[in-house]
């Protein structure tokens, strides 16, 4: 194995971990924390044709599949269940789709440096315990709340809607 990676040692030492000095020209590019795949984290799908967010409490692991952790500093303030609810809204989806790369008729990517950049809102606490109890019918119910607090009009609201299905 080492006889064939030679041939590109030259391509290997230019990157960045190894012109550090942090990694030899040979070795993996970095290895995670296996605790990051393992606690309580959202998971989605690289392509998908809408949003498609859940909850992982245990260890799923997968190539095409990312995470999302609620760092340390906001645990307590934010819940994972409130964060699924607004990912998964009509109107975060309408949110998303308007800047991921559109890869074919219905396919999008959902490319983790726009998924971080998500601006989210900052509800108080009865309106976060409201979007976490909308079992029901739970898509409209959320996006009212998400319609009320962004000032979407019926309007608006409606192509949204149109533009999701």
């Amino acid at each position: 194995a080492l006889k064939h990676i030679e041939n590109f040692k030259e391509k290997l030492k230019l990157r960045r971990e190894c012109k550090k000095g942090l990694r030899k020209w040979y070795e993996i590019q970095w290895g995670r924390d296996k605790r990051l795949f393992e606690n309580k984290k959202i998971v989605y799908p690289f392509k998908a044709s809408s949003n498609r967010f859940a909850l992982d409490e245990g260890s799923y692991f997968s190539a095409d599949v990312y995470g999302i952790r609620i760092k340390d500093m906001f645990q307590g303030m934010i819940s994972y269940e409130y964060l699924l609810g607004i990912l998964n809204s009509r109107i975060y989806e309408f949110y998303i789709k308007s800047m991921a790369k559109k890869l074919g008729d219905n396919l999008y990517e959902y490319y983790p440096n726009k998924i971080m950049k998500l601006k989210i809102p900052n509800l108080i606490k009865e309106v976060e315990d409201e979007v976490i109890s909308k079992k029901d019918n739970f898509k409209d119910n959320i996006d009212n709340i998400l319609k009320d607090y962004f000032k979407i009009t019926d309007e608006e609201y409606e192509a949204i809607k149109k533009w999701c299905n």
